[in-house]
C-alpha cells in the first residue's frame, strides 16, 4: 500500500488530468480510494472498472 499515492486518490482537489494516471497504476488499495470520489467522469469510472490490460 502506497500511502501518498491513496490520499492524493481521496484529494477532492486532485485535476481530473491526474486522476486518469492513478487510474492506470492503480492497485487494489488506490483503486478503493478512487471509487469514492464524488468527481469521477463516467470515463474514468469505466476505465478503473476495466481490467488491466
Amino acid at each position: 500500500m502506497n500511502h501518498v499515492l491513496c490520499g492524493l486518490a481521496s484529494n477532492p482537489a486532485l485535476p481530473s488530468d491526474l486522476v486518469d494516471r492513478l487510474i492506470t497504476t492503480a492497485d487494489e488499495d488506490i483503486a478503493a480510494n478512487l471509487t469514492e470520489r464524488e468527481d469521477l467522469t463516467r470515463a474514468q469510472a469505466v476505465a478503473l472498472a476495466s481490467p488491466p490490460m
